[in-house]
């Protein structure tokens, strides 16, 4: 890790040199989830073709299918008291978005496992919280089925895909969010204790790495509306219906998340040290849950929808990945052979991969909520809409979660 400047004694900007001085597959997985996501639109072109298009070949009379399927899709079982659909059917977004993702892993570092005359634990916490980022991108969409992709324009870097496919009944989200950040927010606490006594640790610094740590989530998710003879989710995050009248519809939900979490780099080498020579983690989770969605059309033309979803996830698989190190070399060491200089000379520093390990995690309960605001003209809509998730993971002497958000603000016009 590099020294920040201004950040008071070199030893706390230092972790590694601080503890020492205390006294004695998814890129396939995200394949797959798009090949069936294609699937099924085929599948669904073919079903609203009916079996007189099964004798039509060709890409013209498929493309006339799939556009059949949406346009009804859209207005299947509806209330049209409660729910229009506009007759043009296309949607021009550009948009800006706000995100921030906050990874806390914590794993405790025993110092009698490093030297013969200190006894205690540390636990050590690095919390890799992204800057509040900014996007600039666009999106296209007919008739809730669409693609957008966003790039930062502020804060850490990053880009952002994602596509949808919604009916009147359901809605299919697929999300690939990637950044990297070379500053995350360290929290150390705990105590060690030698012939001396007893010295206590609570503190948290930012620190800079040489390296930075480079993390990718895919979040799939797939939700039911019970209600949607009145209640369109469309109308809140993807306004290509309007909701006329306030409704609402209980709702049942499933969710595929990944995310890999990668700083096996040499320059790391003191922050894979405090991870438990820890330097890769990959997280596969599958959630279930319920809840209530529920839109508020306030006046003629706006809206407000909150969507609120407890989810169990009942797969929860983590892939560990251990390298060994220089200062994990240097550290087992006995403690007089080591002096500073020689830590600090970072061309020394290296890493060589120990194995990998797979758990299955306990069942954990999750959270998505989810907010939309809607103001429609009479072909141009304004929406600004928000996302929270929150992932949990637990491995031996280690833990963690995700929490994941996000605001998209939009300009749309229907063509």
């Amino acid at each position: 890790m590099k020294e920040e400047s201004g950040q008071g004694d070199f030893l706390i900007n230092q972790p590694f040199l601080f503890i020492l001085s205390i006294p004695r597959s998814f890129m396939h997985k995200s394949r797959i989830i798009l090949t069936l996501l294609l699937a099924c639109f085929c599948t669904a072109a073919i079903h609203a073709a009916g079996s007189d298009g099964l004798n039509r070949p060709g890409v013209k009379s498929i493309l006339k299918w799939l556009q059949a399927y949406m346009d009804s899709s859209a207005v299947d079982g509806i209330d049209q008291r409660y729910i229009e659909v506009p007759k043009k059917p296309w949607q021009i977004v550009v948009r800006s978005n706000i995100n921030q993702s906050d990874l806390r892993m914590r794993s405790y570092i025993n110092a009698e496992a490093y030297t013969n005359s200190e006894q205690g634990k540390i636990q050590w916490e690095p919390r890799i919280r992204t800057d509040v980022t900014t996007y600039a991108g666009a999106w296209v969409g007919y008739r809730g089925f669409g693609i957008g992709m966003a790039k930062n324009v502020g804060g850490d870097k990053g880009n952002l895909f994602t596509l949808a496919a919604t009916s009147s009944k359901y809605s299919l989200n697929l999300r690939i969010h990637h950044f990297q950040t070379d500053n995350p927010v360290v929290h150390m606490e705990g105590y060690i204790t030698d012939e001396n006594g007893t010295d206590e640790y609570n503190n948290t610094e930012h620190f800079l790495l040489f390296e930075p740590i480079k993390v990718k989530t895919v979040m799939f998710d797939g939700v039911y509306f019970f209600n949607s003879k009145k209640f369109s989710n469309l109308a809140a995050y993807d306004q290509s219906t309007i909701q006329r009248r306030s409704a609402g519809s209980p709702v049942l939900g499933a969710m595929m998340f990944y995310s890999k979490v990668s700083y096996d780099e040499p320059l790391n080498n003191d922050l894979i040290f405090f991870m438990n020579n820890i330097g890769r983690i990959k997280q596969w989770q599958a959630s279930i849950g319920g809840g209530y969605a529920y839109n508020w059309v306030i006046g003629k033309n706006f809206m407000v929808n909150a969507t609120v979803m407890p989810m169990v996830s009942f797969y929860n698989r983590l892939k560990i990945y251990t390298y060994d190190s220089y200062l994990y070399q240097l550290a087992i060491i006995d403690s007089d052979d080591y002096d500073d200089d020689v830590m600090i000379n970072y061309d020394k520093w290296w890493i060589k991969p120990l194995g990998k390990k797979t758990v299955k995690g306990r069942v954990k309960l999750n959270y998505d909520a989810r907010l939309s605001l809607t103001y429609n003209l009479k072909d141009w809509f304004f929406n600004v809409n928000g996302q929270f998730s929150n992932f949990r993971y637990k491995h031996a002497s280690s833990s963690g979660r995700l929490n994941d958000w996000y605001v998209n603000a939009s300009v749309g016009l229907r063509l």
